[in-house]
């Protein structure tokens, strides 16, 4: 009789492992090449592991035999498909849950799920480089960009980038968001693909598309360790296959019509973060990251929204060309008008139940959310109110302009309560969740750390590309980011209260930064003028800094 584990002494043909549905005499699935042998020394399906061809026992095989070969086999597959289904959700836990139903047998406990993170690893990918054409490798499908140095030394992307969805690529894939992770993760569960079909049928639709490119191509999968996306990749070695997307930056939310305005909260809570996003329709849309869910609309009656700010309970302010500020509430869709000015607002902030908004008229305002104002307007000037920030408690607001000054206000009283020679114009303006240090951005590309505390310049980095649009201070004092009118988004760690370095390059976006934000877990999310929001990593260790 065959040993406890061997499914076959010897396979026939067309026979498969039982495990992974692989060609039992198959060494191509591990590798992605029919080249790298048969099967593994022992009998082991090169795939998975599951012995093929096992030492014979005398005798036949009792009911004790049978249900525990049966028992193991269930056990393999299971392990299998959970490994699979851990790589699909990449690490979101919700995810997890939905994908652990495609698992053969069913009802996988908390338990299993945590053993199956922590023996589950990522492969790694070889190191990125710059390219002249991108291909990111996703659930949904296939996105081409050809990026072109913009003359600072980074690359961005050229005109649209191309799409094609899984569905006309590799139709064999599952229309199932959750189902289509779990196969290209490398799972079987119970759709029975032949997976050598389904692998060869990926790597043809990719391969398709990189016909199409510029060279040098740089493949960025979705996430690492996909064995159904990570075998096409081996297809193309002469590609460079960047970091995934987990590293580097996801694409989560898309506007065709483009973005004039964005914001997210200052201080965000845990979980889920609201984000707001302006359109030039004057179109707002808030929506939940890192999760991508839509959570309310409204379309403003007045012209195109300028500036952008989201408070507590998801109150949104927006103030646009005409001197018009709405207060929006996205949980009961309540609207009203809030303040105005003579000329087009560039900037508002909700602090503390206080509304305050910059115009073009040199005024600084401040409303209470409920209504009415405080005390007359601060007059800045107009060529000192092109940036405004507000600290948590509204006790302090920072404006800034082109005459190179940043001045400081009581939050209530109005009256000045410092001053910054910065020297060049400012355009960008945070303060940190504790009210400690206030960032400052400059036109010629130059960020500023300032201490609130000791009103003093605490640090300084040189500008290294176009004018700096957003800025924004991470809780805890663990990083600040800028972005740049080149679409550069550029974060520097926080050690000791000073900038680290001379600065991470997260990324380039393919047109201006609109806007920075952070989420609760401490992730920069950024969003263009060409309709493009991301999230970036914050493992900023793990790649190298900008020269």
């Amino acid at each position: 009789m065959p040993g406890p584990n061997a499914a076959v002494a010897e396979a026939p043909p067309g026979a498969r492992c039982p495990v992974c549905r692989w060609p039992a005499a198959s060494g191509s699935a591990a590798s992605g090449s029919a080249a790298s042998g048969s099967a593994a020394s022992g009998g082991d399906c090169p795939t998975c592991g599951w012995l093929l061809d096992g030492d014979f026992l005398l005798g036949a095989a009792t009911a004790v035999d049978e249900a525990a070969f049966a028992d193991r086999l269930a056990a393999a597959r299971r392990a299998f498909d959970l490994a699979a289904a851990v790589r699909a959700a990449a690490g979101d836990p919700a995810a997890l849950a939905r994908m652990t139903g495609f698992v053969r047998g069913g009802g996988v406990s908390p338990a299993e799920s945590a053993a199956a993170i922590a023996t589950t690893p990522a492969p790694p990918v070889l190191p990125g480089a710059e390219t002249a054409s991108v291909v990111e490798i996703g659930v949904d499908g296939v996105r081409a960009a050809v990026l072109v140095p913009d003359g600072h030394g980074q690359r961005r992307e050229r005109a649209e980038p191309a799409e094609w969805a899984w569905s006309a690529l590799a139709p064999q894939l599952s229309s199932d968001p959750d189902e289509r992770a779990f196969q290209l993760a490398g799972g079987v569960g119970r759709a029975e693909l032949r997976p050598e079909a389904l692998r060869d049928a990926v790597g043809e639709g990719l391969a398709g598309v990189l016909a199409e490119q510029e060279r040098p191509i740089g493949l960025r999968p979705a996430v690492a360790g996909w064995t159904v996306i990570d075998a096409a990749l081996r297809r193309h070695p002469d590609a460079v296959v960047l970091p995934a997307a987990g590293s580097g930056a996801v694409t989560c939310l898309r506007f065709p019509g483009g973005i004039t305005a964005f914001a997210a909260p200052s201080e965000p809570a845990a979980g889920s973060v609201p984000v707001v996003v302006a359109e030039p329709d004057a179109g707002l849309t808030a929506w939940s990251l890192p999760d991508g869910a839509r959570i309310a609309a409204h379309r403003l009656p007045s012209g195109r929204v300028t500036a952008l700010a989201v408070g507590p309970g998801g109150l949104v302010a927006a103030g646009d060309q005409d001197g018009v500020v709405h207060l929006w509430s996205t949980q009961t869709g309540a609207v009203r008008v809030a303040a105005g000015h003579d000329g087009w607002i560039n900037a508002v902030a909700i602090a503390a139940g206080l509304l305050f908004t910059l115009g073009d008229d040199g005024l600084l305002r401040r409303i209470t959310v409920a209504g009415g104002g405080i005390g007359i307007p601060i007059e800045v000037g107009w060529s000192a109110a092109s940036a405004l920030a507000v600290s948590a408690d509204a006790t302090l607001a920072a404006t800034g302009g082109a005459d190179g000054v940043v001045r400081l206000w009581r939050g209530t009283s109005g009256e000045e309560a410092g001053v910054f020679e910065v020297g060049v114009a400012v355009s960008a303006l945070a303060i940190d969740p504790d009210g400690r240090s206030l960032v400052v951005g400059t036109v010629d590309g130059a960020l500023r750390l300032c201490s609130l505390t000791g009103r003093a310049l605490r640090d300084e980095v040189p500008g290294a590309g176009g004018p700096i649009r957003a800025v924004v201070a991470a809780p805890r004092h663990e990083w600040v980011a800028a972005g740049d009118d080149m679409g550069t988004v550029r974060l520097w760690p926080l050690r000791a209260g000073r900038l680290a370095g001379p600065g991470i390059v997260r990324g380039v976006h393919g047109g201006p930064v609109r806007g920075l934000g952070a989420l609760a877990g401490g992730e920069p999310v950024s969003a263009d003028a060409d309709g493009i929001v991301r999230v970036w990593s914050r493992r900023w260790r793990q790649d190298r800094e900008a020269r």
